[in-house]
């Protein structure tokens, strides 16, 4: 697994004493807490002794704010484009990172001169967006790959007379199946087909081989 951390930024203008207070605050209410290890900076959310903890690192720099969002630590993180859409933790991460976000946008208060906290005009990687294109870019390799065992499976069956198993052919189905939802599903209904072809001639196989005893 490639140890990354997703990446997420902010234009605002204003105070940046004010917007350091109004994350803090959240990230405090929220149930994370402070950390410094040696040139680690940031705030945990979880024991990772009990359960698996989200981290988030933010820093503030001009007229920016730069934000790090991801699982386990600092040395090994987890991506959140790199969990599996609709999971618990998928879930989680979508809500607090967005949630982090519409607080610093919605929820600093300016101070006395007008400072304002607004939005680049969208962010440079935008949770909802970067998860789908994850997800949808996993299911079209998936059914790609289903697509390639399917045609193996075919020749084999047309070229030697054999088939892979079962034990091949019903993941690559699932594989396939996974496939629908992504922009190749076209791909992925025709691996299906081919698979639920090769089922078939398993089953003819393993009729023969009994008949023959």
């Amino acid at each position: 697994m490639k140890h990354v951390k997703s990446y997420f930024r902010l234009k605002y203008n204003g105070n940046a004493n004010g917007v350091n207070l109004a994350i803090t605050n959240w990230l405090t209410n929220n149930g994370f807490i402070y950390i410094e290890k040696g040139e680690n900076k940031y705030w945990r959310k979880g024991n990772p002794l009990v359960t698996k903890s989200f981290c988030i690192e933010y820093y503030i720099k001009e007229t920016e704010i730069h934000i790090n969002a991801y699982y386990n630590t600092p040395k090994k993180p987890q991506s959140l484009e790199s969990l599996a859409p609709g999971s618990k933790d998928y879930i989680m991460a979508n809500s607090l990172v967005q949630g982090l976000i519409n607080q610093i946008q919605a929820g600093y208060k300016p101070s006395v001169g007008g400072d304002q906290l607004e939005s680049s005009g969208a962010l440079q990687s935008n949770i909802y967006e970067e998860m789908e294109k994850q997800a949808n870019y996993q299911n079209s390799k998936s059914a790609t790959v289903a697509l390639i065992i399917a045609v193996i499976n075919i020749c084999l069956v047309y070229f030697l007379q054999i088939s892979f198993g079962i034990i091949i052919l019903i993941p690559a189905f699932i594989m396939a199946y996974r496939g629908l939802k992504s922009e190749k599903n076209t791909i992925a209904v025709i691996a299906m087909i081919l698979i639920i072809f090769g089922l078939g001639v398993n089953i003819f196989f393993m009729k023969e081989m009994l008949n023959s005893f």
